[in-house]
This record gives structure tokens, sequence and C-alpha cells, in this order.
């Protein structure tokens, strides 16, 4: 599908954003004249800008290849857990407490440790008086 192009002032609004600017503070850098506007005015002006299809899709794009840039996987996480714990158990340092609390960490991130549950009931005894 073909994206049709953005304003020049459109374009550079969701570049802003890209560049991680408020909405506010890309509008007025994409409209200058919005430097004058009420800030209610302005802020509304801008919602409804990010609201606009095109703007949206074209705000998408440009986030890709940062998203891509800084993706962190499961594995990663879980072997940087698994050389700590490495670390943690080394002939010459012997910590169980952080070997334990990477051990912890690595079953959190594959599901198998689940937080404690506990029940609690208890029996209620009512009493009426119905003589008064």
């Amino acid at each position: 599908m073909s994206i049709k192009k953005l304003t020049p002032q459109r374009e550079i609004f969701v570049e802003e954003i890209a560049k991680g600017k408020t909405q506010a503070d890309a509008y007025r850098i994409a409209f200058p004249t919005s430097l004058k506007w009420p800030e209610k005015t302005l802020y509304s002006k801008a919602s409804d800008l990010m609201t606009n299809g095109m703007v949206r899709e074209r705000l998408e794009q440009l986030k890709k290849p940062l998203q891509k840039k800084f993706e962190y996987t499961m594995e990663q996480c879980f072997n940087e857990f698994q050389m700590i714990q490495d670390l943690a158990l080394a002939e010459d340092k012997k910590d169980l407490k952080n070997a334990s609390r990477a051990l912890e960490n690595k079953a959190k991130l594959v599901g198998l440790y689940a937080p404690e549950k506990k029940e609690v009931t208890s029996d209620v005894t009512v009493i009426i008086d119905l003589n008064d």
C-alpha cells in the first residue's frame, strides 16, 4: 500500500514526534503561527493531528528502524542472567545470594515463577437477639 505524502508541516510534526518531542512542541515547530495560540487550543490541535491516519502511519514508518535497533529479546535477557549466575558461582566468588537472584529472575522471565498466593478463609458467626 502506498502512503500519500504528508504536507511539509505535517512531515515536520511527525519527524519531531519521532525525535521525542511532545505533541505540543512538535506542533509549535511545524506550525510556527501556533506560538501565539492559547495552550488549550494548541493541545487540542496537536492531539487532533495525532489522530490523523496518515500521520500515525508515517510515524510508525519512522519508528520501525529504531524499534529494530533497540530490540531486546527474552533470549538475550535469559543469557545475561545466566552469565550473572555463572559469575556469582565462580570458584573465587561463591556468591550464592546473587546466584539465587539470577536464577529467580530467569525463572520469572520464562514464566516458571508465579507469585505466592495465599488463601485466607474465615468463619463468621452472627448472633441476632430477636427479643429486643
